[in-house]
């Protein structure tokens, strides 16, 4: 796990390590920013499970964020099949989602 990360997380549980974040009405800005902590920690420990939990829709952000993870959970481990399904899809704000990943991306 990320060092300057460990205190930026909401709930933390372990064996195996799971990490949460909790908003009730997520902006862009707290996606963003729970998206580049998530690559960044994927970096590290490629293991530890993600979970985003919220109140309410936060908007199309969110939406593409939620779409490329159950393309992501179709995919399994095939890199190349995600990158065929995410094209079709057609998937708003992939581009942007997946590079705030960065190498935590499944494609």
């Amino acid at each position: 796990m990320d060092p300057q990360s460990v205190g930026r997380w909401d709930v933390c549980v372990s064996p195996p390590l799971e990490v949460a974040e909790a908003k009730l009405a997520p902006t862009r800005t707290d996606l963003t920013d729970w998206l580049e902590r998530v690559g960044r920690s994927c970096n590290v420990d490629p293991e530890t499970r993600f979970l985003l939990a919220y109140g309410s829709m936060g908007g199309a952000f969110l939406s593409s964020i939620s779409s490329l993870q159950r393309l992501a959970i179709e995919a399994s481990d095939e890199s190349p099949r995600f990158q065929v399904l995410a094209e079709k899809q057609r998937i708003r704000d992939a581009a942007e989602v997946l590079g705030l990943l960065g190498n935590g991306a499944p494609a």
